[in-house]
Order: structure tokens, then sequence, then C-alpha cells
């Protein structure tokens, strides 16, 4: 489906028509949609139409059509006038007791199960004619949280039950917004005719609508509401300014200013590469960076309209292109080098209606790790991150993709033979023969083929997906360093980034993608992160074997897998002799037993953290941007999906003026920001917990305080807490003193 769709779908569409009515007479509602995301704000207004079986809402872009009575689903652009066709079978009856599936539990991105409330409000408003009575509602859950301020139409209301109705099941279809439709089921058939809501989700920024009925009635449908617009086609497939002041008004904090360095000798680095990578890239100075710190301060690189919030920073520049910061939520906290970074792919601001595509990076303290003494950080790692997602970006015209992201958690089987698929990868990559390399890239294949007997036929693609997605662009990474190995003049300097080497140490930074490999192999719970190393080796030894290998790849949906299969084309002898091989070459007897009994720990870790009951402490970090699990490095922790089990706890963590001791065990971490810890014998005690603290704001939030439980101690900066039945939550708004 387009992500046209999708659009259409947010502003507040049903995914499955409406109650019968009367023929020839039908809800008419004309809703006007606000949604704002990270300081950007778009308005639209549809137009909906609902039939007995049949609906239909455009705006002025787009019209989104559903015909149950044809088992089709239409979304139309109007400008062109092109359409996609979804067939849309009926839903099928929900098992009575769903089998749940160890590969795909703790996908989950909704906002969970959440406790609701919904208070009448005093007051009265009159919309449309309609006297609505107010209400405040407002969800909590252990990862997220929602409030809806709402003005609702009695249910007698002409059209209100099938709007209603309609609204109910477009929420349900949106996962950030799901648990909104069982708040509207508790309305007692009342229609909302306005609603503000407020969603602050597990992991992204929060987001909000506002969603006026600028009318409602009951009315005889234009002739060809439901239908095709005459005309419409089938889809098918298929520089900044360099003015720059004397003197800044800002002054950035020095490693800041390097990390913008940074940036400009990654252009640098690409003049160099770019078109040895792969053919055609030269789009990589084209694209909008965005850079969010620690202290709170985001830095936006080359942007055609910053959203509000932004200003200029004269006398600033990253690579030749202008340079924007939001202040607004920065701190005292000092940002030192060395950072390190990670992100990905996103969208800020808009021009000419549509949302302006970023790099969206965020930058961190390179933790304290012993470990880590004898790899100390680089600067070319940054770079070669950037480079990363710049490929990205270039993938859209380059690389096409048949299928989504894989969401797996391994078993036993595909632990097994994905650890033989990283040992034969490394055995053909270091194998300077080439017909013996070609021996290994047949155990490769083959264990695929036994590792994927454990997955469906929809994951399997997904993941060679990934494999390319994800592969091709670390492949870029290499290749960028083989490029250079022929010669770079670095632009940056040592004395401006003591931590650069100008890429001399192309060896070294070779064999740290040797080495992720190894490790790849080795790691047996992971999946989504072999995507990375596996795809990048099968791209680096077609290209090393079969040069040519990339052009098919503009022109439809490859897979990286099925490009060496049809190079190296496996027998039958292959086959039934790949058991003895793999435990000759692989130890296959030795990883099964290793595999095997980590699976039983993680089984057993989940277990026991699922039976846990009492209170539910719920700690978010969401607010301060910290990925809980970055600090409890070397604790021992099984995952599913986006849940981690830590069945020995996780002790004490510590950063900047935020501690925390945990002395409870099990303790779990969900969707990467929330710590959850259970407190089995709250009900014995008269208060769950005690708080004591400098300054209060309001009831709920307070200022350098400590949070004392028989479970955990919790020393904060500043804090809000919120109780609800059966939980405590807990926000952590600021990680350093005032």
């Amino acid at each position: 489906m387009s992500k046209r769709v999708s659009i259409i779908i947010a502003l507040c569409l049903a995914a499955g028509g409406a109650s019968s009515l009367a023929a020839a007479v039908d809800v008419h509602a004309v809703i006007e949609t606000t949604r704002t995301y990270r300081g950007a704000s778009r308005a639209s207004t549809q137009d909906l139409w609902i039939g007995a079986d049949r609906q239909t809402a455009g705006t002025d872009a787009f019209l989104f059509i559903i015909r149950k009575d044809l088992g089709l689903v239409w979304s139309v652009s109007r400008r062109p006038l092109i359409y996609n066709e979804d067939k849309r079978a009926p839903a099928p009856a929900p098992a009575k007791t769903p089998r749940e599936d160890i590969h795909t539990a703790g996908f989950d991105y909704g906002q969970g199960p959440m406790t609701w409330t919904l208070e009448p409000l005093a007051g009265t408003k009159t919309i449309n004619g309609v006297v609505c009575d107010h209400f405040m509602g407002r969800g909590r859950s252990d990862v997220g949280e929602i409030s809806v301020d709402l003005w609702a139409a009695p249910a007698a209301t002409p059209g209100g039950p099938e709007l209603l109705k309609s609204m109910i099941e477009s929420l349900r279809d949106d996962s950030r917004r799901s648990e909104i439709a069982g708040l509207l089921d508790k309305l007692g058939g009342r229609v909302p005719l306005e609603r503000d809501e407020v969603i602050d989700g597990p992991i992204g920024p929060v987001m909000t609508y506002a969603i006026k009925v600028l009318k409602l009635e009951k009315a005889e449908p234009p002739a060809g509401t439901y239908d095709l617009p005459a005309g419409a086609k089938k889809e098918t497939a298929e520089t900044p300014s360099a003015s720059r002041p004397d003197k800044p008004a800002f002054e950035l904090p020095a490693a800041v200013t390097v990390e913008l360095l940074r940036l400009g000798e990654t252009y640098r680095v690409l003049d160099a590469a770019a078109a040895k990578v792969w053919t055609g890239w030269s789009d990589y100075r084209e694209h909008v960076f965005l850079f969010t710190f620690e202290n709170g301060l985001k830095v936006l690189v080359g942007h055609p309209n910053p959203p509000k919030g932004f200003e200029r920073l004269a006398g600033a520049a990253a690579g030749g292109r202008d340079v924007y910061i939001d202040k607004s939520r920065m701190s005292a906290l000092e940002i030192r080098q060395p950072l390190s970074c990670g992100g990905g792919i996103g969208a800020l601001g808009e021009v000419g209606g549509r949302p302006v595509t970023v790099i969206d990076m965020k930058f961190a303290k390179v933790p304290d790790d012993p470990s880590l003494k004898d790899k100390p950080f680089r600067a070319e790692q940054t770079i070669l991150v950037l480079v990363h997602e710049l490929f990205h970006l270039f993938q859209s015209d380059a690389v096409l993709m048949a299928y989504g992201n894989l969401s797996y958690n391994a078993d036993a089987n595909y632990a097994l033979y994905s650890a033989v698929e990283g040992l034969a990868l490394a055995a053909a990559y270091r194998e300077a023969d080439s017909a013996k390399a070609r021996e290994s890239l047949k155990d490769f294949l083959l264990a695929r083929e036994l590792k994927r007997k454990s997955m469906t036929d929809q994951q399997a693609k997904e993941e060679s997906s990934d494999d390319v997605r994800e592969g091709t662009a670390v492949y870029s990474e290499v290749r960028t360093l083989e490029a250079l190995r022929e010669g770079f003049k670095a632009g940056l300097s040592q004395a401006e980034d003591p931590f650069y080497g100008g890429f001399r140490d192309i060896d070294g930074l070779l064999q740290t993608y040797l080495d992720r490999l190894k490790a790849s192999a080795e790691d047996i719970f992971d999946v989504k992160g072999k995507c990375y190393t596996y795809g990048s080796f099968q791209a680096l030894l077609l290209q090393r074997h079969f040069p040519g290998w990339q052009e098919p790849f503009a022109k439809e949906a490859r897979r990286l897998d099925e490009e060496l299969g049809k190079r190296v084309p496996l027998t039958k002898e292959d086959g039934a002799g790949a058991a003895k091989r793999f435990q000759a070459l692989y130890g296959l007897a030795a990883i099964k037993a290793k595999t095997d009994k980590a699976m039983a720990d993680r089984a057993a870790a989940f277990k026991a953290a699922s039976g846990a009951k009492g209170l539910t402490f719920a700690i978010s970090f969401k607010e301060i941007g910290q990925f809980v699990e970055s600090l409890t490095e070397r604790k021992k922790a099984f995952s599913l999906g986006l849940i981690s089990v830590y069945p020995d706890g996780v002790g004490s963590l510590a950063f900047d003026d935020v501690s925390i001791d945990i002395r409870a065990k099990p303790v779990r971490i969900e969707k990467l920001y929330h710590l959850i810890v259970i407190d089995p014998d709250a009900g014995k005690r008269a208060k769950p917990y005690e708080i004591a603290f400098e300054k209060k704001e309001g009831e709920d939030t307070f200022i350098n305080a400590v949070v004392t439980t028989p479970l955990f101690t919790l020393k904060a900066p500043k804090l809000k807490i919120a109780a609800d039945p059966g939980r405590v939550k807990i926000w952590i708004l600021a990680r350093v003193k005032d």
C-alpha cells in the first residue's frame, strides 16, 4: 500500500465500513485535523461519507475509498490522478486461545494496556447546533501516556453512531492511538465533535492531534461518491545559502563544533570514494542532518525551511551548508568529546506541504568501559556512521526493496545455523583462492536453507531484504575504506579534532568489520544485527568474485543470498554432506549444545518475570533520551523483541547526576527507555515509597529528589511521580542539576 494511505488513515478514517443506513441516505461529515509532531504542524480537512457497505474520505490532495461490497480499498492521489488498489477480505474471527509465537513475541510498538480514567468536566459547548458535554480521558501504561480532552454530543445526534463507529475502527488501526478507541467506547454512544489528543508514546517524541467535526448530517451522497474518479490511472512501480556573517550570535560547545567539522570531512571522504562505492552515488551533499546532544541542544544542517524553534546560527556552517540551532531544551550539562553517535532516517518540518527527510543523529558520551581500552574511540567511526546513513538515502533510488523490516526472535534452530552462516562467510572472506571461497559460500547457503525451516516465507524474505537494506549500507563503509586506501588527503587536522587520524590506519579499521562478523556469529540471540554484518559480507564477496553484481538492484528488488545462489549453485551432494562438513569445519555439535542451553535459560528468565505479581514501578528515561540498556553493559540479559529481562537484576546504574541502586530481581527493560520493577510485598506496607526533595513543582514534580523503596533507591535532579491502581510511574525529567 502506498505511503499516502497512512496519511489518510491518520485523519480518522474507518477501516471497516459503517452500520446499515436507509438506501441513498448516508452520513456526511466534514472533519478538520491538525497533527503536530516534532514542532511541525500539518492541518487538513477531509470530506467523509459513510454508507452501509462503503466509505470515502477526501482532502484536497488525496481520496481514500473503502468498498466492502467489492472487497477493495482505493487510495487516490488527486495530483497526478493515480490510484493504488488493495484487496480487503473480511477480518477473520479471532482465535479463542491465540498461541504465542516465540519468534514474534515482544515486538509490539504500541502503548501497551492502559489504565484509563474518564472524568466529566464542568461546562458545555454548542458545536454545529448540538450541545456537547466536556470530558477528560487519561490513560497510562508502563511505557506510555495519553490524554484526550473532548466534547461529546448526545448519542441520539443524527449520524453520531455511524461517525463514532468510524472513529473507533480507525483508531484501532493506529498502533500509537489504538487505546483511544477503548476510551471512546466508554462514552455510552456519544460522539466527540471535538477532541485534543496528546500521545506520549514509548519511544518517539510527543505527538498531538486536534480534531474538529465541522459538519455532521444525514444526506444523499452525490453520484460517484464511492467510485474511482473518472480518468484515474493505476499507479505502477517505477543548494543552500552560503552567506556567513563574521561573528556567531551563539557559540557552540567545542564538542558540537567538532561534530560539524566531522560532517564536513564526511563530504570530502565521499568526494573521493562515493563513485567507487556504487555507480551513480553523488547526492550525498543534498541531505539534511539533525544532530541531538545529551544536553538537549539540537543542531540542524542544510534544512530548506527550518521549523519553529530553530534559529540560524550566524557564522556557522558544515560543508558549506547553513546551520540552525534549537536551544529551547538545552540544559547545563557539559558536552565533551569523545561522543558516539547513532540514528536513522526521519522527517522534520515541511516544504510545499511535504515533509522534509532528515538524517536524525543522536550523540552520547562514549561509555567508560574498561573492556574497550584496547579499542579507543576514533573520529573515523563517526564519519563512517554518517556515510552509512547517507547511503540509506541513496538506496531509495539505487537499491530497490520488496519487503519490510524483519521483527523476529531466534529459536534454537535459527541460532544454530545462523552461527554456521557467519563462520562460513568469514572463511570465504579470508580465503584468497576463489574455488575454496566458493565452497565456503556453499556452506553459507546450505546453512541459510536449514536455518529458515523455522521461519515463514514472509520472514525469510524480510530477512533477505534487511540483508540488502542494512548490509549494503555497511558495505558502503567498507568500500569507502577500500577506496581511501588508493589515496586520500584529509581536510581535518588533529589540532581541530584530536580523535581523527585522517584514515591512515585503513587496515585497522577494516579489521573491525571482521571482528564484528565473528561477534555476530557467536551471538546466539541476535537476529537484526546479523543483517548488517552478514548482508555486508555477502555484498563484499559478490564484489570480489562477481563484479557488476550491483547493476540489477536498481531495476528490480533483488536479494543478496539469491544472487550468490545463482553464481554458486548447490547440488544434491552438497546438501547430503552438509551435517558432516559443518561438524568438521565449524564444530556443529558444540554450537548446538551452547544454543540449546541459552534457549532454555531465556525461557526460564521470561517465565520468572511474567510470573511476578505485585505493585509495578515503571521508571521512564525517555524524557532525557537515555537508553537504559546502554547503562547495563556486561549484565546478564535475555531479550524478546523490545523486552529484556535481567534475571539477576541490574545493580547500580549511574550517569550525570542520576543514580539508581536496584536491589530487586528480576528486572525488565521495555522499549528502550523504561525500567520495570515489581514489588511483591507492597501491600504489606502503608506506603509503597518514600520521597525526599528540595523543592516541589505542582502536585507531582520534585526537584533534587530521592525516591526510596525496599527494592531501589533513585536519585534525580528532577522527576515526576503518578500512582495508578497497581502501578507507580516515575519520569526522570533532568539528568543534571540546575
